[in-house]
């Protein structure tokens, strides 16, 4: 058994048998020449890859995931990804090869396992390039609609219908910087015609934009780190430096983000910055320089060993940086600490399942159709004296947080289920889930960006997924008619056959306890559930675990 799965599996085993108040998480980074490391309870360690190992060995530039058992490696021709069990390669040649032309992916990045996009580019000339992204919404793979003369250095997602991006557009005669965003069912826009080069009303005005260093979601909004000039009212001439950028008001509007002191900082090489609330912004870069801005206040913490190229964190008190020579920094609340890497490669991204409540927490999953979202959870164990809190936030509209009454909490043994319809057609909305005991308030989850659906389509997923002995297939039809939905093994043959029936328009359910047709449990493995219901047909992996 290789080292790499070993670790996952101490990991689940961590989950299920601890209790008390111990937390977990696991964090990996990528670097140089391949170099992938990893962070657990244990420390830092390398994880192997290549011939007898499960993941392979391809100089990764990318990665993100959901959960620990949602996690992609992205290489420019090759997407990896570990569904729990297992390193798989996924084939996306179909939509990466378009023509003559064959695009290579950058960036990876989602709001929840079932809303991933990927950036991806090709070149037309020596210094044209095209930009398009590939799109997973929990069922199948598809791409969007070229932006040409583009090539996308960063990529953060809110939903599916709204993706952004940073980076190069080209011409023949000059390149300059721009942010653009995209909506899954439109085009391409970019953002109030902010471009370097060029002037823009954002600010006092006009203000001039010279470069994007970086762009990250904070509290589901896209933040961008540029360097530029601004009139200032103050002294009545024009200042340099380096600014922060952040929309407001459902997008319609973008705003420089302020300080006490101003809304320029000093240009000290920052190149990447993540917060873990508008509050509460950390910018970092060339020769170690950092900056941290709380509360409107400006501090810069002394220099570090080497220039930083990304942060990551779990909470305020809990942040990560990685950098140039294997640097890796943890910051707790007071000070940025070395950890030992084992590495003196640079390393270039880090990204984190952040931290987990291993002691009560075992799986929790987002549904949403056109009518609902619904929130299920699974624990360790329960007491009677606990008591859940929902709260719900308007991502879409102005971030507006409401409590969902814990008597609509529908409880099964260990599992937990809510379904909140006071959702709006076309609207974004995230969740955290809470427990409280003996008077203290502790997070079991927070869900990333859920879109409700625009329009009622054919829909399907299961839980829980992987499973033993039973999972619950869930699905909606959009009219009434005659519905198959059978279950596959690998190999394409039929194992059973769970519905074959007229149903009515709506939502349904229905469970299989891992037996065939003829009333023989079936061996653990991947399996497939298909849902056919008039020309439209959803197919999902399954997998069981005995």
């Amino acid at each position: 058994m290789n080292r790499l799965f070993q670790g996952f599996i101490c990991f689940i085993l961590l989950i299920l048998s601890v209790h008390g108040s111990v937390t977990a998480e696991i964090i990996y980074m990528l670097g140089d020449n391949g170099t992938i490391l990893s962070i657990t309870g244990e420390g830092c360690a390398v994880v192997p890859t290549g011939p007898g190992e499960a993941i392979p060995d391809y100089d990764y530039i990318d990665i993100w995931g959901s959960s620990p058992n949602d996690i992609y490696l992205l290489h420019p021709d090759h997407l990896i990804h570990f569904d729990g069990l297992s390193w798989n390669e996924i084939d996306l040649s179909s939509l990466l090869i378009v023509g003559d032309y064959s695009y290579s992916m950058r960036k990876i990045d989602g709001s929840s396992m079932n809303q991933i996009v990927i950036s991806a580019d090709t070149y037309h000339s020596m210094l044209q390039k095209t930009t398009r992204l590939l799109f997973y919404d929990g069922m199948a793979w598809s791409a969007g609609a070229p932006f040409n003369g583009f090539n996308a250095s960063r990529l953060c997602t809110a939903s599916l219908d709204r993706s952004f991006l940073m980076g190069e557009c080209f011409d023949y005669f000059s390149r300059t910087w721009l942010a653009a965003y995209y909506q899954y069912t439109t085009e391409w826009s970019r953002i109030q015609g902010v471009d370097t080069g060029n002037f823009t009303t954002i600010g006092y005005g006009p203000m001039f934009v010279t470069w994007w260093s970086d762009l990250e979601m904070v509290n589901g909004l896209p933040y961008i780190l540029g360097s530029g000039s601004d009139y200032d009212p103050y002294s009545g001439g024009m200042i340099t430096g380096l600014f922060i950028m952040y929309p407001y008001e459902n997008y319609s509007s973008w705003a420089l983000y302020g300080t006490n002191s101003g809304n320029f900082l000093p240009n000290n090489g920052y190149r990447c910055l993540w917060g873990s609330s508008h509050e509460d912004i950390w910018l970092a870069g060339n020769d170690g320089y950092m900056c941290h801005i709380l509360n409107g206040d400006v501090t810069y913490p002394l220099p570090t060993l080497g220039s930083i190229r990304d942060m990551w964190g779990t909470s305020p008190n809990d942040i990560f940086a990685v950098g140039d020579n294997g640097i890796i920094l943890r910051y707790d609340g007071i000070t940025w600490q070395v950890m030992e890497s084992g590495t003196s490669q640079r390393l270039f991204e880090i990204w984190g399942t952040g931290t987990v409540v291993a002691t009560l927490l075992q799986d929790w999953k987002i549904e949403n159709s056109p009518r609902f979202i619904r929130i299920l959870w699974e624990l360790s164990e329960v007491d009677e004296d606990i008591a859940f809190e929902v709260r719900r936030k308007h991502v879409s509209g102005q971030g507006e947080e409401i409590v969902i009454s814990g008597h609509n909490i529908i409880r099964d043994g260990m599992s937990f289920e809510l379904t909140d319809s006071g959702v709006e057609s076309g609207h974004s909305y995230s969740y955290c889930v809470s427990y409280e005991k003996d008077g203290e308030n502790s997070v079991l989850f927070e869900s990333g960006v859920v879109t409700v659906p625009g329009a009622i389509l054919l829909t399907a997923s299961n839980y829980p997924n992987p499973f033993n002995p039973a999972t619950t297939v869930r699905f909606t039809l959009p009219q009434t008619g005659h519905v198959k939905l059978s279950i596959y093994d690998v190999s394409g043959r039929l194992v059973r056959t769970l519905v074959d029936n007229v149903l009515m328009a709506g939502d349904h359910s229905e469970l299989w306890n891992g037996v065939d047709d003829r009333g023989k449990q079936v061996a653990s493995g991947t399996y497939f559930f298909r849902l056919t219901s008039g020309k439209e047909s959803v197919t999902e992996k399954i997998v069981l675990i005995r």
